[in-house]
C-alpha cells in the first residue's frame, strides 16, 4: 500500500501537496471549534498553515528549511502589523503601503515565489486588520507562526520518506565532468598543444573517477531498493559514457587539424559543435537534479541545437576530407554520433520524476559556466539592482491599495478589505 502511495507521488506529487495544504488548514479550525484558541488565532494559523504547506520545496534540506521558515517569518510579520495598525485609519493606510512595498521587495528577492508570497502577507495583515475580538499583535504574530510550523513539520514528515536524491547529483557529476571533457576538446594553435593535452587527459580522469564513483552510489542503491529511477539513473551513466567514447574518437582527427597550417574552417566546425555539446551536457545534468519540466525543455532545445551542428559538420567533413580512412572513421563515429542524441532525450525523460508538474520556483538558467547543484537557490535574488518596471509597478500598487484602504475604514463599508486585497 505505501509502496503503490510513493510511487504515485513520485509521478504526480500533487496529492501530497494538498494533503498537506488541507491538514495545515484544517488542524487550527479544529482546535477553534473545541474552544482551545479564537476564532482569528484559528483563521491567521489556517491561512498561512495553507500557504506554507502549499509550497513544494527542493533542494537541499537546510535551504529548504531556511526558506519555509522565513516565509513564516513574513506572515508573521504582516499578521502582528494588521493587528497593530487596527484601530486607527492613518495607521491602517500607512501600514498597507508597507505591505505593498513588501510585494514588490517579495517579487525581486524570492522571484516566482514573490506573487504568493507578497499576496499571503497581504491576506493575513487584512485579516489582522479586521479582527474584532481583541487580539494582540504578539497573540497574532504567534498564532501565525504556529500554523506555519505545524506545516513546516508536515512537510518534513515527508522528505525521509521521498528525499532528494544524492544520487541524482553523483550522475550530474558524471555529465558536468563530460562538459568539462568536451570544452577542453577544441582544437588550438601548435604552441598551446601540449597545454590542451594535459586538460583533456585531466578532464578524461576526472570524468572515470565520476563515473566510478556513481556507479559504486548507484550499485549500493540497487541493492537496498527495487525503484525504477536507479536503474534510469544507471542508463543516463551508460549514454554520459558511450557519448564520451564518440567524443573522445574525435580527438585524434581534431589534433591533426592543429598540424601546420593550423587549425582552419574544418576546426571552426567542430569548435561549434564542441560548444553545443557543453551547453547539452550541462542542461542534461542541471534537469537531473531539478528533475522539472522546464530545464528537460530546454534541454531538448539544445538537443536539437546539437544535432543540427552535427549535420554541418558532417556535411564539412564529406566536403573537405579527402577519401581516406580518416574519413571513413569521421564519418563513422559522427553517424554513431547522429544515432546517439536522440537516445539522450528518451533516458533523461525516464529518469525525470515530475517531469509534468510546473514548479512553483524559478529554475532559469542564467549562465551555464556557472552552473551549481543548488536548484532551489536558483530562485532566490540577493541583487541590489532593481528593475525599474518592477519599482513603477511597486509604488502604483501601493497608490491604489492605501486608496482602497482609507475607502474602507472612512466609510465603513461591510467587508470593505476586498477593495485593497483585489
Amino acid at each position: 500500500m505505501l509502496g503503490r502511495v510513493a510511487a504515485r507521488e513520485l509521478v504526480d506529487p500533487s496529492a501530497t501537496r494538498a494533503l498537506r495544504a488541507t491538514v495545515a488548514f484544517m488542524l487550527p479550525l479544529v482546535l477553534a471549534s473545541l474552544g482551545l484558541i479564537t476564532g482569528t488565532q484559528a483563521v491567521l494559523a489556517s491561512f498561512a498553515g495553507h500557504a506554507v504547506g502549499g509550497l513544494d520545496v527542493k533542494g537541499g534540506y537546510s535551504l529548504r528549511l531556511f526558506l519555509l521558515v522565513g516565509l513564516s517569518l513574513v506572515f508573521a510579520g504582516a499578521a502582528w502589523l494588521g493587528v497593530g495598525a487596527g484601530r486607527n485609519v492613518l495607521m491602517a493606510v500607512l501600514a498597507t503601503g508597507l505591505i505593498a512595498l513588501g510585494a514588490g521587495a517579495w517579487r525581486h528577492g524570492l522571484g516566482e515565489y514573490g506573487p504568493s508570497v507578497a499576496s499571503t502577507a497581504a491576506l493575513l495583515f487584512f485579516l489582522g486588520l479586521i479582527s474584532r475580538e481583541g487580539a494582540t499583535p504578539p497573540e497574532a504574530a504567534a498564532a501565525t507562526l504556529a500554523g506555519c510550523g505545524f506545516s513546516i513539520v508536515v512537510h518534513a514528515a515527508f522528505w525521509p520518506l521521498l528525499a532528494q536524491h544524492p544520487l541524482r547529483r553523483t550522475v550530474a557529476a558524471v555529465w558536468l565532468a563530460l562538459a568539462n571533457l568536451a570544452e577542453a576538446l577544441p582544437a588550438v594553435e601548435a604552441a598551446d598543444a601540449p597545454a590542451r593535452h594535459a586538460r583533456v587527459a585531466a578532464c578524461e580522469n576526472d570524468l572515470r573517477a565520476a563515473l566510478d564513483l556513481s556507479k559504486e552510489a548507484l550499485k549500493g542503491a540497487n541493492a537496498k531498493s527495487s525503484r525504477p529511477l536507479v536503474r534510469e539513473l544507471e542508463a543516463l551513466n551508460q549514454a554520459a559514457a558511450q557519448l564520451a567514447n564518440y567524443l573522445m574518437a574525435l580527438n585524434p582527427s581534431i589534433e591533426r587539424l592543429m598540424e601546420p597550417p593550423g587549425p582552419g574552417a574544418l576546426a571552426a566546425s567542430f569548435r561549434s559543435f564542441l560548444a553545443s555539446a557543453v551547453n547539452s551536457t550541462r542542461s542534461l545534468a542541471l534537469a537531473v537534479v531539478s528533475h522539472q519540466a522546464g530545464h528537460l525543455a530546454r534541454f531538448e532545445v539544445r538537443l536539437r541545437r546539437l544535432g543540427g551542428l552535427l549535420r554541418v559538420l558532417q556535411s564539412r567533413v564529406a566536403a573537405k576530407v579527402q577519401d581516406s580512412p580518416e574519413r571513413a572513421h569521421l564519418s563513422d563515429v559522427l553517424g554513431k554520433l547522429q544515432e546517439h542524441l536522440p537516445t539522450l532525450r528518451a533516458t533523461l525523460r525516464a529518469s525525470m520524476e515530475r517531469v509534468r508538474e510546473r514548479g512553483p520556483i524559478s529554475f532559469e538558467l542564467f549562465d551555464l559556466r556557472a552552473w551549481s547543484l543548488r536548484p532551489l537557490a536558483s530562485a532566490l535574488n540577493f541583487s541590489l539592482q532593481v528593475d525599474p518596471a518592477l519599482v513603477r509597478f511597486t509604488f502604483r500598487l501601493a497608490v491604489i491599495m492605501m486608496a482602497g484602504t482609507w475607502a474602507w475604514r472612512a466609510w465603513n463599508l461591510p467587508h470593505g478589505f476586498w477593495i485593497p486585497l483585489c
